[in-house]
């Protein structure tokens, strides 16, 4: 049976910890997907994600206007988009949003 390839595109701020936790992100999709014939891949290709770093340093706060300025940049280096985006980047601490998916209707994600 051949697999179907989920294509994301990831990005990591330049100060964000990311290559465990984006190896670990790769590990945990595949084995998810691997029930139902799928695998994650970037848009380099299959194997380890290769993630693209954007301009951004810092916390990301819900309510300062950041996830729209983050997906801008993720938009300035790939303005076609190729694949889902995935952006790896630092939370304050304590603030409870570790992991969290910013959708484009919440409020913050239009600023």
């Amino acid at each position: 049976m051949a697999k179907t390839i989920l294509r994301i595109a990831c990005f990591v701020t330049r100060d964000a910890e990311w290559k465990n936790v984006v190896g670990h992100y790769g590990r945990r999709a595949n084995e998810m997907l691997a029930p139902y014939g799928m695998e994650i891949g970037h848009r380099y290709g299959g194997g380890p994600i290769v993630p693209d770093t954007i301009p951004y340093s810092g916390d990301r706060f819900c309510k300062a206007g950041d996830p729209g300025s983050m997906r801008q940049k993720c938009h300035e280096l790939w303005p076609n988009g190729k694949g889902l985006p995935v952006i790896v980047c630092n939370f304050p601490p304590g603030d409870g949003t570790n992991g969290v998916t910013v959708k484009p209707e919440h409020e913050d994600a239009a600023a």
